[in-house]
């Protein structure tokens, strides 16, 4: 269980350092491309850094083809996110006199849920050996 809760951990901090690194970015008005595209990253990055480390690993095909099918995951959740997610905002941030209103549906919202579920996902997989 506590391997769980780790996996979660080492998911969840790739999720926030994949939405800090688009924070700034100033389209923030189009999010589609770059939502799938950070969730696509963040499931990859998760896939490998989480379960066993790559060089522990007796092939090199494990951490591809957990990168890989963390990248499938990640594209799956983020369209689930987009669809199923009502359309609610938060404003995690004021700035000075600007509001700053977050959708959750937005990749700041969904990397870091996204590392959450499948580090926890991939660390469950891999207590059993």
């Amino acid at each position: 269980m506590s391997r769980a809760f780790f996996g979660m951990f080492k998911g969840l901090f790739v999720g926030l350092l994949a939405s800090l690194a688009v924070w700034k970015l100033p389209i923030l008005s189009e999010w589609t491309i770059l939502s799938y595209l950070l969730c696509a990253v963040t499931g990859a990055l998760v896939g490998v850094i989480c379960g066993t480390p790559p060089w522990k690993t007796e092939t090199f095909w494990t951490p591809l083809l957990k990168a890989l099918f963390g990248m499938a995951f990640g594209i799956g959740f983020c369209a689930l996110g987009r669809y199923l997610i009502p359309q609610i905002s938060m404003q995690p941030l004021e700035i000075s006199a600007m509001h700053l209103a977050v959708p959750f549906f937005s990749p700041l919202v969904l990397a870091p849920s996204l590392g959450l579920v499948y580090g926890m996902l991939i660390e469950l997989d891999d207590a059993s050996k």
